[in-house]
């Protein structure tokens, strides 16, 4: 699984990303839909749980227009996002 930081402007705000796997989502920076919830630094602080098995439909990560926005993902296993998920 490739991790990172992605990042949009509001002028890119439609925008996709999708991640098949397991992984730990976390926005850094303004606002993100993923499932239809809209997320915000504050409410993905310990890093958010995804799992999308190819055999299921994929949640969509959209930017939400107009604004600056960056969210980080990395690979479940990863302890690097915050060492209280293992």
């Amino acid at each position: 699984m490739v991790c990172g930081i992605l990042r949009c402007s509001g002028a890119d705000s439609s925008q996709r990303v999708v991640v098949l796997g397991e992984y730990i989502f976390k926005v850094l920076k303004g606002r993100v839909t993923i499932l239809g919830a809209t997320l915000s630094p504050d409410g993905t602080a310990g890093g958010v749980h995804i799992y999308a098995p190819s055999s299921h439909s994929l949640p969509v990560i959209r930017y939400l227009e107009s604004e600056d926005s960056e969210v980080i993902i990395r690979d479940r296993k990863s302890t690097r996002l915050n060492s209280s998920h293992r």
